[in-house]
């Protein structure tokens, strides 16, 4: 659609003003009245009514905006499919998509009706020239001022004229129309970097400290962290807990540096978080999420993210993520698309491309949600025995297996820590249940 109206119509307009402009000069050199009066109609053509003009880039701007919905709505309801599938919501997500798919079918014909009226108005106003070089051509042959054959050339010349002042007007108002969409799609490319941004090789290291912390998502009346003042020492492990809503999620953010704290400090040693770049950020910390996104490709590149590794080191990181008999069945190995697995086993690929940097900070948000009693206590094991690591990790599992070889505890409830220690299960339970 963008393609068609905005790059096709500059060709258009480019060769249309070329034979515009040679037809003119061999006018003017043909009959100098004449030229003068085709090139004042054609002026007279190019100009369109602002309502007109604005009315279609309106309705285009429109339509392309429903079609994005159309679009968004397609690829949820994909991603739902199993959802939908199983609780036999077909009739209600049908119904969903038609909606939305209505809305962008109607946005399209309006578009198209706003576009007709324009078309009407280019097509009269073309009209209204041959009739008016008609009578003028007549009036000058009435007087003896130019010949039949002058009369005849000029109508044939004037049809070319008004041919290529049509493809140039058609393609003017095409291009004025599609201009907001287009000026939206550079400011999203522009945003966009070409190249990933330099890392300088800093290396953060030391205690990650948070203090007064304060933050409270728009719209919402309560805090989602209130005061937080915690520091999580170098290469020691945590586990942060707390019932949905506790704010959990919001302090791995702010420690990801997806948000920054409303008030309050956040520091990695001595480096404050407001002068540490997010790319630095990223290349000393792992962060592996309870939404696992693998691209569609091998269990290899999802795991290594394209780079080069030792076969070896990457044989010892399946084995601790229990992978290995699972990739040892797949047909192709580690060049087995990942959407052969399942969710637990993708999740277990994730945490493997997060170990395989081996950074000394590492982000855990609910990673045991979709892993097996004997593959989560696995996993935990795995992840505090890192040496030299600190392991930050949110989870929902409160046992003992759990939780009980962590160097500290966080509970959190209502945006404030309520425990800070070793595992005791009785102010565990008493403060969750």
């Amino acid at each position: 659609m963008i393609e068609e109206a905005y790059l096709g119509n500059i060709f258009n307009i480019l060769g249309s003003a070329f034979m515009l402009l040679f037809a003119f000069l061999a006018l003017l050199r043909f009959h100098l009245i004449l030229a003068a009066a085709v090139f004042t109609f054609l002026l007279l053509y190019s100009i369109t009514p602002k309502t007109l003009q604005a009315n279609y880039a309106q309705a285009r701007e429109a339509e392309a905006g429903a079609y994005q919905k159309l679009l968004h709505k397609i690829a949820n309801l994909f991603a739902g499919i199993s959802v939908i599938k199983v609780f036999g919501i077909e009739d209600k997500a049908y119904k969903s998509f038609a909606q939305v798919n209505d809305l962008a079918e109607n946005q399209r014909f309006y578009a198209q009706k706003k576009y007709s009226w324009l078309e009407l108005y280019i097509g009269m106003a073309g009209l209204s020239i041959q009739f008016g070089m008609l009578f003028l051509c007549a009036g000058l042959a009435q007087t003896g001022r130019i010949s039949l054959g002058t009369w005849m050339a000029t109508g044939q010349m004037m049809m070319m004229l008004l041919g290529q002042a049509n493809t140039l007007k058609r393609g003017i108002a095409q291009i004025r129309a599609v201009q907001p969409i287009v000026r939206k799609m550079d400011k999203y490319l522009k945003e966009i970097p070409l190249k990933p941004a330099e890392y300088n090789g800093l290396k953060l290291r030391g205690d990650i400290r948070l203090t007064g912390v304060n933050y409270a998502y728009a719209g919402s009346p309560a805090q989602a962290l209130t005061n937080i003042n915690i520091c999580f020492q170098a290469g020691k492990k945590y586990a942060v807990i707390g019932r949905s809503g506790s704010g959990k999620s919001t302090l791995i953010k702010l420690i990801n540096k997806q948000m920054q704290p409303q008030t309050g400090s956040i520091y990695i040693g001595r480096h404050s978080y407001a002068d540490i770049k997010a790319n630095d950020l990223y290349h000393n910390m792992a962060v592996i999420g309870q939404e696992v996104f693998l691209f569609d490709d091998t269990v290899e590149n999802n795991i290594t993210l394209y780079g080069s590794y030792d076969p070896e080191k990457i044989a010892g990181l399946l084995a601790k993520v229990q992978l290995t008999e699972t990739v040892a069945k797949a047909g192709a190995g580690l060049q087995e698309k990942s959407e052969r697995f399942s969710g637990g086993e993708k999740q277990r690929i994730s945490i493997a491309r997060a170990l395989l940097r081996e950074n000394k900070i590492i982000l855990c948000d609910e990673i045991f949600s979709a892993l097996d009693r004997s593959t989560t206590d696995k996993i935990n094991q795995l992840l505090l025995g890192l040496d030299g690591v600190t392991v930050i990790n949110i989870t929902h599992d409160i046992s003992r297996n759990v939780l009980a070889g962590y160097d500290q505890i966080i509970l959190l409830e209502a945006g404030k820590v309520v425990y800070q220690g070793r595992y005791q299960a009785e102010v565990i339970l008493e403060k969750m249940l």
